[in-house]
């Protein structure tokens, strides 16, 4: 027997899929967010209007654990369109991915004391943050080192 879907969640969830064909995404990106806030109407009896932090940090741990980081990304970004587009409120609550993530980028870019005592007796000065912009530029180590802040 499956449940009742209210009304009023039914008629949030088509003005969802209106915005996100609005918003220019792709079919997949649709289909992933609409399908993640399906889900978190199911785990919360089609009542994620009124959410709070401590409610999504323990859905987001049910995701983990029954699901896959990945589900876990989609239904966050779902449920923040949702709150922005749909319901033109501020999030509740904070991302869980966000935190592991970002210690994740920083640890990579991160040029530690040892990468700067090297470089510097190359007669370089480094900043703390050495390699993001060499990474995203494309350039090899010795392409960045010969960087100068200077116009020739």
């Amino acid at each position: 027997m499956t449940p009742q879907i209210p009304v009023h969640f039914k008629q949030n969830y088509q003005r969802l899929l209106k915005c996100l064909r609005l918003g220019g995404l792709q079919p997949k990106t649709i289909k992933v967010y609409s399908n993640g806030v399906r889900r978190a109407g199911a785990y919360f009896d089609y009542r994620i209007d009124k959410l709070t932090k401590l409610q999504l940090t323990d859905y987001f741990v049910h995701i983990v654990d029954t699901l896959s980081w990945s589900s876990l990304k989609h239904d966050l970004y779902g449920l923040k369109f949702y709150y922005a587009k749909v319901l033109d409120k501020p999030w509740p609550g904070s991302g869980p991915g966000q935190a592991a993530q970002v210690a994740h980028t920083a640890e990579y870019y991160y040029c530690g004391a040892g990468a700067t005592d090297f470089y510097g007796h190359a007669g370089v000065e480094l900043p703390g943050i050495f390699s993001s912009p060499s990474y995203s530029l494309g350039l090899r180590l010795g392409e960045g080192l010969s960087l100068s802040g200077r116009r020739y």
